[in-house]
C-alpha cells in the first residue's frame, strides 16, 4: 500500500481562505490525502511555514501568495521545487521568470461585471466610494483594473472615495471596512454606492450603515460569495457579491496535485476560472454550492467551541489569578459584575459582596463620587481614560494610590456595554518617589552649596595667585627704582658739591668729570625707570585682560612674552631654564586674560610639583598651526612626572598630591575649565613618571562668542 499524499496549503489567514481549506478537505478525504493546513498573516510568516513544510516533507505544496513579485518567496518557492516539491499557486501568481502553476479566479472580469451592474442599476449617476483590493497582490490589482475599467463608461458616476483594505494585516477585514466606511461617509454624506472587494469588508461597511440608519439608502457590493455573504443578500443588506469559485479552484489544484506527484506535467501554467454575479434572483443556486461545505463548517465550529471552551477556562484562571486589578462594571449604572482575586485582597471586600454593588457602597462619598465621574466621562467619549496617580481611602487600609484604566467596551450594535478597569496599587512606588523627590531638592540644595562654595575657592585661589603676582611685580619693581632712587640722590650729591667747587672756581678738568657724572647717572635713571615703565604696562595689560569678558585681536607670541615677564621673578628663584618657540604671525580673537591664567597656571603647576627638589629643570613652550583655524600650544617639563594613577584626576577640583604644602587642588581645575569653556578648546595631558609633564592645548583662532557650558 502506497503512503498517501501528503499535501500543505499556505495562506492568508483570513475567511475567504478558510472557506476553500474546507473546500480542499471535500476533495481530499476521498482520496486518503494527508492535508497540511497553515494559516499565516504576513509575507515572512509564510516563508517560514513553507520552510517548515520542507523539512515535513510534503510532496504538494499549495500557496495563496502573501504578495507578488516579491524576491523572498519566489526564492524559497523555487527552493522546494529544486527539492522535489510541486508548487500550485491559488489566486494569483507568485511571480518571477520560471512559472508556477497558477490556479484563480477572473478578478478582472468579475469586479469589471460588478462595477458594470452597480453603474447601471444606478442609472449611470451618482457618487460612489470604492474599497480597492490589496496592490501588493495581483488579485487586488486586477480587481481594481476591472473596475477602474468598468467605470470609464459612466462618466457621471463620480468616485469620491478610494480606501485600501490590507488583505494581510492583523486588523480583520470587517474591522477595516467598518473603519473606512465611516470615513467615506464623513466625507461624502450623499454616497449612493460602496463597492468593496471582499465580502468580509462589505459585512463591516453594512453595520456602519446600519447605525447610520443608511442600509437601504447606500448600494453594498462584496466579492467572494461566501456563506455569511449570501445571508446579507438574502436579508436584504448586501445587494450582490461576485462568486469567486472556490470549490472548482480546490478540485482544479486537488487534481492538479495527484496528476504532477504521477510525474504528469501541466499543459497550461495559468487556469483561471469564471465567476459570476450572485443577486437576490441566482442566490438559491449559489446557496446550494455553499451547502457542500457545511459539514466541514460545523466539524470545524465544534472543534473550535471545544477549543473556546479549554480557552476560556484559561483565559478565566489567568484573569483571576492575575496580580493587577481587575474588575468590569456594566454600563447602565455601573455596577460591579466581574472581579478578580487581586481586587478583592486590595479591597478587602470579597466577590459575592463586590457583584452587583457600586463605588457608593464601598467608598467614601468623595472618593465615590470621583470614581461615578470618571465611568461617566469614559462611556459618554468612548474614549479609554488612564490615571497614573489616583488618590484614594480605602476603608480598613487607609489612604492607597492607585495607577487606573478604564476602557469603554461596546456590543456588536456598538452600542456601551462594559466598562473595563485595570488597577495597580502603586502606594509604595508613589511614596518612594515622594522621598526620592525630596532627597533630590536637598542634594540640590547640597550641591548649589557646594558650587557656591567652590566658586568662592576658585575666586579665592584667583586672588591668591594675583596677591603672588602682585607680591613678584612689586619685588622686581623695588630693583629698578632703587637703582633709579640712588642714580638720582648721587646726582643731587653731585650738583650740590659743583655748586660749592663753582664758587671757589673750577678748571675745564672739573667741568668733564662733573658732565661725565650726570650723563652716567642720567642714563642709569632712564635705563631703570624705562624697565618699571615697561613692567607697569605689561602688569597692567594683564589686569585689563583679567577683569575683561570681551575677546579682542592679540598675537600669541606677546602674550606668551607678557606672561613670562611676570612670572620672572617667580622663576629667578628657582633654577628652571624656561624656553620658549612661538611664531610671531599667530594671531587670534580669543580671551588673553584666559590664556595668560592658563600659561600662568601650567608654569606654576611644573615649577611647584614636577620641579620642586631638583638642582635644575627645563620648561618649554612650543606652538604651531594645527590646521586651518587651529593653533596648538604645548608646555612641557623635564620633572618627576604624573602618577599612572593619578593621570585621571589632574583636572578634577580640589585633587593635589600637595595638600598642606601650597597646593589648593584648583589650579588644573581652572586651567582645564578656561580652555574648553572661555576659550572654546581642548586640553589634554600626556606623562610617565620621570620624564616630565606634556600638556596640549588646541585653541580656536576665533573663541566662541559665548562661553561654552
Amino acid at each position: 500500500m502506497q503512503p498517501p499524499v501528503r499535501i500543505g496549503f499556505v495562506h492568508l489567514n483570513a475567511l475567504c481562505w478558510t472557506y476553500f481549506h474546507y473546500h480542499l478537505q471535500i476533495c481530499s478525504k476521498p482520496l486518503g490525502i494527508e492535508l497540511l493546513n497553515r494559516p499565516v498573516r504576513s509575507l515572512q510568516g509564510q516563508i517560514a511555514e513553507i520552510r517548515q513544510l520542507l523539512q515535513e516533507g510534503i510532496q504538494v505544496l499549495i500557496v495563496r501568495p502573501v504578495a507578488t513579485e516579491q524576491p523572498d518567496l519566489i526564492a524559497v518557492l523555487q527552493e522546494a521545487r529544486k527539492q522535489g516539491m510541486h508548487v500550485i499557486a491559488v489566486d494569483g501568481s507568485p511571480g518571477g521568470e520560471d512559472p508556477f502553476l497558477t490556479i484563480s479566479a477572473d478578478n478582472f472580469a468579475g469586479q469589471f461585471a460588478m462595477a458594470d451592474y452597480v453603474c447601471r442599476h444606478l442609472e449611470g449617476k451618482g457618487k460612489i466610494a470604492y474599497l480597492q483590493g490589496d496592490q501588493r497582490m495581483e488579485a487586488g490589482r486586477l480587481r481594481t483594473q476591472g473596475f477602474l475599467s468598468a467605470l470609464k463608461k459612466y462618466p457621471n458616476i463620480g468616485l469620491v472615495f478610494d480606501g485600501a483594505l490590507d488583505w494581510s494585516s492583523e486588523t480583520d477585514l470587517r474591522t477595516q471596512g467598518m473603519a473606512l466606511a465611516r470615513e467615506a461617509l464623513a466625507q461624502h454624506p450623499d454616497l449612493v454606492a460602496i463597492l468593496t472587494t471582499s465580502d468580509e469588508a462589505s459585512l463591516g461597511v453594512n453595520e456602519v450603515l446600519i447605525q447610520a440608519g443608511l442600509v437601504h439608502k447606500v448600494l453594498v457590493t462584496g466579492f467572494d460569495a461566501m456563506p455569511e455573504g449570501l445571508v446579507a443578500i438574502a436579508q436584504g443588506r448586501m445587494h450582490a457579491s461576485v462568486h469567486q469559485p472556490l470549490g472548482r479552484m480546490a478540485e482544479t489544484a486537488i487534481q492538479a496535485a495527484l496528476q504532477m506527484v504521477q510525474g504528469i506535467r501541466p499543459q497550461n501554467h495559468q487556469v483561471v476560472l469564471d465567476t459570476e454575479i450572485i443577486l437576490p434572483e441566482n442566490l438559491g443556486d449559489a446557496a446550494l454550492r455553499a451547502l457542500s461545505i457545511f459539514p466541514s463548517i460545523t466539524q470545524d465550529l465544534v472543534t473550535r467551541n471545544q477549543e473556546q471552551k479549554q480557552s476560556n477556562a484559561f483565559l478565566e484562571t489567568l484573569v483571576d489569578n492575575i496580580p493587577t486589578m481587575l474588575y468590569v462594571k456594566e454600563a447602565k449604572d455601573y455596577r460591579y459584575i466581574r472581579v478578580n482575586k487581586a481586587r478583592e485582597a486590595w479591597l478587602g471586600v470579597p466577590r459575592d459582596q463586590h457583584l452587583a454593588k457600586t463605588v457608593f457602597d464601598l467608598f467614601g462619598e468623595e472618593d465615590a463620587k470621583r470614581y461615578w465621574l470618571e465611568d461617566r466621562a469614559v462611556m459618554e467619549s468612548g474614549i479609554p481614560l488612564e490615571i497614573p496617580v489616583e488618590r484614594t481611602e480605602v476603608p480598613g487600609f487607609g489612604i492607597r494610590y492607585l495607577h487606573t484604566r478604564k476602557i469603554p467596551i461596546y456590543d456588536e450594535q456598538h452600542q456601551p456595554a462594559y466598562i473595563l478597569c485595570v488597577a495597580d496599587d502603586i502606594t509604595e512606588r508613589t511614596r518612594a518617589e515622594a522621598m526620592l523627590e525630596q532627597h533630590t531638592t536637598d542634594l540640590e540644595r547640597a550641591n548649589q552649596a557646594l558650587l557656591e562654595n567652590q566658586r568662592m575657592l576658585v575666586n579665592s585661589e584667583k586672588m591668591a595667585a594675583l596677591g603672588a603676582l602682585v607680591a613678584g611685580v612689586a619685588h622686581e619693581l623695588n630693583t629698578p627704582i632703587g637703582n633709579a632712587m640712588l642714580a638720582a640722590t648721587t646726582l643731587k650729591d653731585q650738583c650740590l658739591a659743583f655748586a660749592e667747587q663753582v664758587s671757589k672756581g673750577i678748571t675745564r678738568t672739573d667741568l668733564q668729570h662733573f658732565l661725565d657724572a650726570i650723563g652716567n647717572g642720567s642714563d642709569l635713571v632712564e635705563r631703570n625707570l624705562v624697565r618699571t615703565a615697561h613692567l607697569i604696562s605689561s602688569f597692567k595689560q594683564v589686569a585689563i585682560d583679567q577683569s575683561s569678558s570681551q575677546p579682542r585681536n592679540f598675537l600669541l607670541a606677546s602674550v606668551v612674552e607678557e606672561t613670562l615677564l611676570l612670572l620672572s621673578p617667580t622663576l629667578k628663584k628657582t633654577a628652571v631654564t624656561l624656553e620658549r618657540t612661538i611664531p610671531d604671525d599667530i594671531e587670534l580673537h580669543s580671551h588673553p586674560g584666559a590664556l595668560e591664567q592658563v600659561l600662568m597656571n601650567l608654569i606654576n603647576n611644573a615649577v611647584i610639583h614636577g620641579l620642586d627638589g631638583r638642582v635644575q629643570g627645563h620648561i618649554r613652550i612650543q606652538a604651531h598651526m594645527q590646521s586651518p583655524g587651529w593653533v596648538r600650544l604645548a608646555v612641557e617639563d623635564d620633572g618627576v612626572g604624573i602618577a599612572p594613577e593619578n593621570i585621571q584626576r589632574v583636572f578634577d577640583p580640589f585633587f593635589s598630591t600637595r595638600f598642606g604644602r601650597g597646593g589648593s587642588g584648583l589650579g588644573l581645575s581652572i586651567t582645564h575649565s578656561l580652555v574648553e569653556h572661555t576659550l572654546g578648546g581642548k586640553i589634554e595631558v600626556r606623562s610617565q613618571v620621570g620624564q616630565g609633564a606634556h600638556f596640549d592645548i588646541t585653541l580656536p583662532l576665533r573663541a566662541p562668542a559665548v562661553p561654552l557650558e
